[in-house]
């Protein structure tokens, strides 16, 4: 287990390279998929068994837009925040691996039952040692203590599962409905389980919330990759079923959706009668101007040249025709794994040799960037026009921004809600939330890589503005 003595340059100048190429599809890199991965989120700690040595091992798996990774730590060998690649997490298995100057050290075990253990055999350099993990527990944030009950709920297309949180005694009653892709109903994001932290603060201020598993994920059934539209006619569903079966436990119903949730829930608030809409960070632009803001924020961010943006913003509208008609997609893999090239090219070649078979690295970055891109899920999230979606509500609207969210830009999205606001007569707030990043955390640079590093608990101002609206319906 020598370090090489390029190792961390290595590293320094792949994550470089790696970084320019996500720029490429900064949004695109969400697979859908049914495989419920975000409880593995979180520190972990233990052991490799090197000759009946313990070699100490910490790892911290991060969970963002659907992706599970994170960074290692092997303090004895000077390995510090190395990145870490997951390969494999189906069914009970989990296959992770971090790049050495001479090849990949790759981890595979199994997780336990109960989600809080790892263990199997660790290989490098075709040797193969023992390894034990086990998850830390977390020193804050709610997440317990909450009165809930799991229930099924049937809809046309299989079952929902969810977790009900009811008072006692009659309240409103809070739906959560999750952002981007599939969801469990925890939402976790960067190892921060927002649903259920949200669920907790709501609970203390006297409301009932409902949070379930997106189609495909946890305890619900049927196809994870669906449209939009289609996310929207399963709620509908939900908030039959709830206002059919626990009439007298809910004094009034409002939808809260995040990021893109709050679309669906838009959709699903002219269908079904609601008492009030929650939107936060939701986007009040269209998919493409969304993207666009995201990839020249986080150029800007990472001193991305004017070049290489103007090159990736040409190369997104490329992928939005194959996504419309169906066609270019050879094209444009072919361009996307000429790049991808060209920058590897660039490095020393024992840095070349470090990466294994090039051809194969390439194509399976490419498969990865492009697989969400070819769901029918992306294509109705581009094709669904935010002002035909909030035309026409006809109950209270609070939208929510965070101030330093580089997902959902907030000046720009709070200027469009504003506009809404203008023309209804339906009371139509729209709010940013000072310090607050995308998931309403108190943050620095509102990066999403530091979401799992921040306090795992929400801003103070966030949760007053949706009890202040909540009281006044």
């Amino acid at each position: 287990m020598k370090r090489s003595k390029n190792f961390a340059q290595y590293f320094s100048m792949r994550q470089a390279i790696l970084t320019i190429f996500h720029l490429l599809l900064i949004f695109l890199a969400v697979p859908i998929q049914g495989q419920d991965v975000s409880e593995m989120a979180g520190t972990w700690s233990g052991y490799i068994d090197v000759n009946n040595r313990d070699l100490p091992v910490n790892i911290t798996f991060s969970y963002s837009d659907e992706i599970l990774d994170g960074t290692i730590d092997i303090p004895d060998q000077g390995i510090f925040t190395f990145p870490v690649e997951v390969l494999d997490s189906s069914e009970n298995k989990l296959i992770f691996q971090f790049e050495t100057g001479n090849g990949p050290a790759i981890f595979r075990g199994i997780r336990s039952e109960t989600n809080d253990r790892i263990s199997g055999e660790f290989q490098q350099s075709g040797e193969v040692f023992p390894f034990d993990l086990k998850r830390n527990t977390l020193t804050n944030g709610r997440l317990s203590g909450l009165p809930e009950s799991e229930i099924i709920i049937p809809v046309s297309e299989g079952e929902i599962g969810g977790s009900l949180a009811l008072h006692p005694e009659e309240s409103p009653l809070v739906l959560l409905v999750s952002g981007s892709g599939s969801n469990n109903r925890n939402q976790n994001i960067g190892g921060f389980r927002l649903f259920e932290e949200l669920a907790s603060e709501l609970y203390e201020k006297g409301y009932s919330t409902f949070r379930y598993d997106d189609r495909g994920v946890g305890q619900s059934t049927g196809p994870a990759d669906i449209t939009l539209q289609e996310m929207g006619a399963d709620l509908v569903q939900i908030v039959d079923y709830l206002k059919s079966n626990y009439t007298e436990n809910i004094s009034r119903l409002i939808l809260l959706g995040h990021n893109q949730g709050g679309l669906v829930a838009s959709m699903a608030a002219k269908s079904v009668s609601v008492d009030g809409l929650i939107l936060a960070a939701t986007p009040f632009q269209n998919g493409e101007k969304i993207i666009a803001e995201q990839i020249q924020k986080i150029s800007e961010v990472r001193e991305v040249s004017d070049e290489v943006l103007q090159l990736n913003l040409e190369f997104q509208e490329k992928v939005y025709n194959a996504v419309r008609t169906g066609e270019g997609w050879q094209d444009i893999e072919g361009e996307l794994a000429d790049r991808l090239e060209n920058q590897i090219m660039e490095l020393p070649l024992e840095h070349q040799n470090a990466l294994g078979d090039m051809s194969a690295f390439i194509q399976s970055q490419v498969d990865r960037q492009l697989e969400t891109a070819k769901t029918r899920w992306f294509k109705s999230w581009i094709e669904t026009n935010p002002d035909e979606v909030f035309q026409d509500l006809d109950i209270p609207v609070l939208a929510v921004f965070g101030e330093k969210d580089t997902q959902i830009l907030p000046d720009r999205n709070k200027e469009v809600a504003d506009s809404f606001a203008s023309a209804t007569d339906i009371p139509f707030q729209a709010v940013i939330i000072p310090g607050a990043n995308h998931i309403f955390q108190e943050a620095n640079s509102g990066m999403s890589m530091e979401y799992g590093l921040l306090e795992q608990e929400l801003i103070n101002d966030f949760i007053q503005e949706l009890d202040r609206f909540i009281d006044s319906l």
